[in-house]
């Protein structure tokens, strides 16, 4: 059996994909036994890891079973498996010497040999785009997404204030912290909530928020004041509405400035409907369109 192992034929595609977004990239292997015969319809256990640097350090580790097909065509998906060691999504795409190790056990278990290893000669672009130096999407970028919440891509939260846990998004609590909400105060922070409201630039020092100070964490623990994360409530300006041209019809229906009953003149719906009357709807709004608001992690 070791022989037909160490004579697998296998063969590597890493696929540019559209997306600028980690992704997992095929993996592809036909299977033969040692004369050369595929074999079709096998089921078998692989064990993959990545490994990077001129020390091979192993930063991720994943395990399939996997049947191939007539042709004796194996397919996996690399960073989809089972997950064993580290994280798919925080591979620097950007070190050197990346190598794919495969280990195989052709009874389906998981008593792997070694099958061999494989340079990656094209780290998945759209990966590195994400990775190289962690500049290109960093993590607590928010950003306006045009599709339905199942279509939120790989490495990006929907920003509903979810709780989430700090150990799991590392990244992502090194950059927002608590400031949108300090989740259960020990082991979770929240994401921003920005379902159905519009975002605004923090004031700073530029003084265009008069209310800037009073401003109200909409999650416990988040942050107040001049702060990112901060709520602020819908509010009209102060103002007034002129009717200087309805005094004299409203001192002639009270009978003057000081009328019998001693009564300054007042304005009444009920005796100006068609000026006093309300108008509007449910809310101050300007013309706008639905996204989804996403955060990378």
């Amino acid at each position: 059996m070791k022989r037909i192992i160490l004579t697998l034929t296998i063969a590597f595609f890493a696929i540019t994909l559209a997306f600028s977004q980690v992704q997992p990239f095929k993996y592809q292997s036909v299977l033969r036994d040692v004369d050369g015969n595929i074999l079709a319809n096998k089921n078998v256990g692989l064990r993959i890891s990545i490994l990077q640097g001129t020390a091979q350090t192993m930063v991720y580790r994943e395990e399939f079973n996997k049947s191939s097909d007539e042709y004796g065509i194996l397919e996996l998906s690399i960073g989809t498996g089972t997950v064993l060691n580290g994280n798919y999504l925080t591979i620097d795409w950007s070190a050197t010497n990346n190598q794919l190790k495969i280990e195989i056990d052709m009874n389906g278990g998981t008593t792997y040999s070694l099958l061999g290893n494989a340079p990656i000669l094209a780290a998945p672009i759209s990966n590195y785009a994400v990775k190289a130096g962690g500049a290109t999407f960093p993590a607590g970028l928010i950003m306006p997404f045009g599709g339905p919440t199942n279509k939120i891509p790989v490495g990006w939260k929907l920003c509903d204030g979810s709780e989430i846990s700090r150990t799991d998004y590392a990244a992502l609590f090194d950059v927002i912290g608590i400031g949108w909400g300090a989740g259960n105060l020990t082991t979770t922070f929240n994401l921003p909530d920005l379902r159905g409201q519009f975002l605004r630039g923090m004031d700073g020092s530029a003084g265009v928020d008069p209310d800037k100070t009073s401003r109200t964490a909409k999650y416990t623990g988040g942050n107040t004041g001049n702060n990112v994360g901060s709520f602020q409530e819908d509010e009209f300006e102060a103002h007034r509405h002129s009717m200087t041209h309805m005094e004299g019809e409203v001192n002639d229906y009270l009978g003057g400035s000081s009328n019998t009953f001693g009564l300054s003149p007042t304005y009444s719906s009920n005796h100006f409907p068609n000026i006093l009357s309300s108008t509007g709807g449910n809310e101050t709004r300007a013309k706008n369109v639905y996204v989804n608001y996403i955060i990378k992690y």
